[in-house]
């Protein structure tokens, strides 16, 4: 009974917190500058803290989606070759071809290749490790 209380007590402080932040910027999808430089200042504070209570780790958490997505709606660069849409991918990523290459489980020669357009792609299981790996579409790969 103790650890049902408990649980409850800090369901409770998480559900304040969130509520506390929501109050300031209640998340929801962003359709503005505005909206965008708000939902930033909103969780600025939270960001460069080391320790968050859960309250504050499940609101950072929703608005950072809601600022990520308008991010890639609103300034990724259209990328129109595969060599191009790889480039992006990697800086979007934080990633080295090499990594690209151990998540396909092939030598980063392979991704030097289509980035140099000595070869036109790859195969469909590749294809399909790479969209399931980033979450996008299979079409970005072709």
């Amino acid at each position: 009974m103790t650890e049902l209380r408990n649980k409850s007590k800090k369901a409770s402080a998480a559900a304040e917190r969130y509520c506390r932040l929501a109050a300031v910027w209640p998340p929801h999808p962003i359709d503005s500058a505005r909206d965008y430089d708000a939902a930033v200042r909103a969780i600025d504070p939270l960001i460069t803290r080391t320790k968050l209570h859960d309250g504050e780790r499940q609101y950072l958490a929703a608005v950072s989606a809601f600022i990520e997505s308008y991010d890639r709606e609103h300034f990724a660069k259209p990328a129109t070759t595969l060599p191009e849409r790889i480039e992006h991918l990697l800086e979007a990523e934080g990633l080295s071809q090499a990594d690209l290459a151990k998540v396909i489980g092939k030598s980063p020669s392979l991704i030097s290749d289509i980035l140099a357009g000595r070869r036109s792609g790859f195969t469909r299981d590749q294809i399909a490790t790479l969209a399931a790996r980033f979450d996008m579409d299979q079409g970005y790969f072709f």
